[in-house]
């Protein structure tokens, strides 16, 4: 049996894993390589698609190591076909911006519907997009609103603001009806049902703005953005 250097077991994996994220994300800490070789060797060996997963979005944000796109693509593959549901998911933008391989709306699809099957709500929320957009090959709003519907169905009967992969998947899906309502896309163009779903958005947005969140950016600036014109249109209604 390999004798390692820095672990011993698996569980001494994930808690370095999560302090060096966190120390990397916040103060800019550069992680030993030698010891996250380490690290990813063992989790493959123990098969933890969780952790190769966690592994890959280190190097896809550059957090901590050198950014490398397609090492965290690779990760992710291995981490989905080990049944890891949040892999499918990044391996399905991966596809789907072309992020580390090459974009391929097809195996983005594939990789989404395998998603959905592994238990992912962000599975379920990006095949909604893409039957609204018409990014699947063809055009239907109806199901992808059916999508939409079931996403938001399924966190809010998890309903934990204080979980991170809670308020990943909660703020996208309240943005995503909220821009329904307000546009009238799918839905009779509803003020009130806009403005509920569009607040919690920006509320949540903002919670992962706080941990340093990678992803919430745009989000948050188009909830806010989107708040604002919805202000204003009631202003005017006033006067």
């Amino acid at each position: 049996m390999k004798e390692y250097k820095y672990f011993k077991t698996i569980d001494e994996v994930e808690k370095w894993l999560l302090i060096m994220e966190q120390s990397a994300r916040i103060n800019h800490m550069i992680l030993n390589i030698e010891q996250l070789e380490e690290a990813e060797e063992i989790v493959r060996k123990k098969k933890n698609g969780k952790l190769l997963n966690f592994i890959g979005a280190l190097y896809f944000e550059g957090n901590g190591v050198n950014e490398d796109k397609y090492k965290a693509f690779r990760l992710y593959e291995e981490a989905m076909d080990l049944g890891y549901y949040q892999a499918a998911s990044n391996l399905g933008y991966c596809y789907y911006y072309g992020n580390g391989v090459r974009k391929d709306m097809y195996k983005a699809f594939k990789a989404f519907t395998r998603g959905v099957r592994l238990g992912s709500i962000e599975c379920l929320i990006k095949l909604g997009d893409m039957y609204i957009n018409g990014e699947n090959g063809y055009k239907d709003i109806w199901r992808g609103l059916d999508f939409y519907e079931e996403a938001y169905e399924q966190i809010t009967e998890m309903y934990n603001p204080d979980d991170r992969s809670f308020q990943q998947s909660y703020s996208s899906i309240c943005l995503k009806l909220g821009k329904c309502y307000y546009n009238g896309k799918g839905y009779h163009k509803n003020m009130k049902k806009a403005e509920r779903y569009i607040r919690r958005a920006y509320w949540f947005y903002k919670l992962r703005k706080e941990w340093n969140d990678y992803y919430c950016e745009s989000g948050l600036k188009e909830s806010k953005a989107l708040l604002d014109k919805i202000y204003e249109e009631k202003r005017k209604m006033v006067c």
